[in-house]
């Protein structure tokens, strides 16, 4: 390819885009130090079915949401370009590649292969365009992914339009400072635990845990105890996303003295762990008829609960320390 983009792979598909993205652009910054300026760390539960199964993650918000804050944490926001999805769609692309400006599509899921939500639901992520060549669309989705031009078209298409960001600055930089930034951040994040019903199925933070824990209770189903399984162990999931945070906490604590964070750290170190074990048994569970089982997995989700709870008290007092430091 002529654009030398970095290609560093990452678990969640959302950071890992942007964070070579933002590299491309002079930001440099980690994975963990990414999701926490965007408030990625999160909870959502859905008490119906979904067409993507994916009921169930720790996220906050949705990707657009995720993209909302980073484009609020930038001092110059990506410009929009909304473009009829027709002939002049390629040759508008191939010029912003001439002059090696890398722009962003929404991409919908469904009609990408390699992709969980393939032919299964709508689901709109948003990815770094490479290379166009011969019939060929390249792009950039936690690695490089080839695609033909007429399924990118189809990819693209949201009523007969495609939605495309880009930068005019070949160099991007921070809104303010950048502990101003992660302050803004991990506020986001604390303020999503506290959020209201998106809808009478649908729950955010500790409204969605004790939801889910009361259905868990309730559920026989082998199909969606293993999905909860599944879901979980997603980069996206509950293991990882607090992983993500622990190392953040690390990455805070070595870059501002000041800040004193050692319990929260040991919170999240726990809540990684309690959740990957959670999402283990909740595996063992799915095969098997055991009311002890069970119990014993309502016990834990119970704990991981109210660990959850003092993690998100503690990133509150974090956001009080970042103020007075600043």
């Amino acid at each position: 390819m002529a654009i030398n983009f970095p290609e560093e792979t990452e678990g969640f598909c959302f950071l890992s885009n942007f964070k070579n993205y933002l590299r491309f652009y002079g930001i440099n910054v980690s994975k963990s130090w990414l999701g926490g300026i965007i408030g990625c760390l999160g909870f959502y539960y859905s008490s119906k079915p979904l067409k993507s199964n994916e009921v169930i993650h720790g996220r906050n918000g949705t990707f657009e949401d995720l993209f909302d804050r980073l484009q609020n944490s930038l001092f110059e926001p990506l410009y929009k370009d909304v473009i009829k999805v027709d002939s002049y769609l390629i040759p508008y692309i191939n010029n912003m590649l001439a002059q090696e400006d890398i722009p962003l599509a929404w991409i919908n899921d469904y009609y990408l292969e390699y992709s969980p939500y393939y032919k299964l639901a709508d689901f709109w992520s948003i990815v770094p365009i490479l290379e166009i060549n011969d019939d060929n669309v390249t792009f950039f989705d936690n690695g490089i992914k080839q695609i033909k031009q007429n399924t990118f078209m189809e990819a693209v298409n949201k009523n007969c339009e495609a939605r495309f960001y880009f930068s005019k600055k070949k160099f991007l930089k921070w809104a303010c400072g950048e502990i101003s930034v992660m302050e803004s951040g991990i506020s986001s994040t604390v303020k999503g635990f506290y959020a209201d019903n998106l809808s009478k199925d649908e729950f955010n933070g500790f409204l969605g845990m004790e939801r889910f824990l009361v259905d868990f209770k309730l559920c026989d189903d082998k199909m969606a105890i293993y999905n909860f399984y599944f879901q979980m162990n997603r980069p996206g999931g509950l293991s990882l996303t607090r992983n993500n945070m622990r190392q953040l906490l690390i990455e805070l604590k070595n870059k501002w003295h000041f800040i004193e964070n050692e319990e929260a750290i040991k919170i999240y170190e726990e809540l990684t762990d309690q959740w990957r074990k959670i999402a283990s048994l909740l595996f063992k569970l799915s095969g098997v008829n055991d009311v002890d089982l069970k119990s014993r997995i309502a016990d834990r989700i119970l704990k991981a609960v109210e660990n959850e709870k003092k993690g998100v008290a503690l990133l509150e007092n974090i956001t009080v320390q970042i103020k007075e430091g600043v």
